[in-house]
């Protein structure tokens, strides 16, 4: 089943003792989504080292916004979320298929 915010949070923080971690919000994977007062609670242990984001530019510019590093997990969102959301970057798939491409749309705009 599905867990609350503080199982959430405990979760995240049990996996981050063992070092740095970019934490990934999948939600169309995990059906859960880990919401901003969540990342909230976690960024600023030692070991957050920000989030693969995949609910879009919003969230990407909120985060941003915050100083916290957030990179998209949306390959067809990544180089907007990067030059006009404040992202890092992207975690890609599709770089694993054609990394050429996918390093040029990012750092050539």
């Amino acid at each position: 089943g599905k867990t609350n915010k503080r199982g959430i949070v405990m979760h995240l923080e049990a996996g981050m003792k063992f070092g740095p971690a970019i934490i990934y919000n999948v939600p169309g994977r995990t059906g859960s989504d880990i919401l901003p007062d969540v990342v909230a609670e976690i960024a600023d242990h030692e070991n957050f080292a920000g989030m693969k984001e995949c609910m879009g530019h919003e969230r990407i510019a909120e985060y941003s916004a915050k100083g916290i590093p957030c990179w998209s997990g949306n390959d067809e969102q990544s180089h907007e979320s990067r030059y006009k959301h404040g992202g890092q970057g992207v975690i890609s798939v599709t770089s694993n298929v054609v990394p050429g491409l996918m390093r040029k749309l990012m750092f050539d705009g």
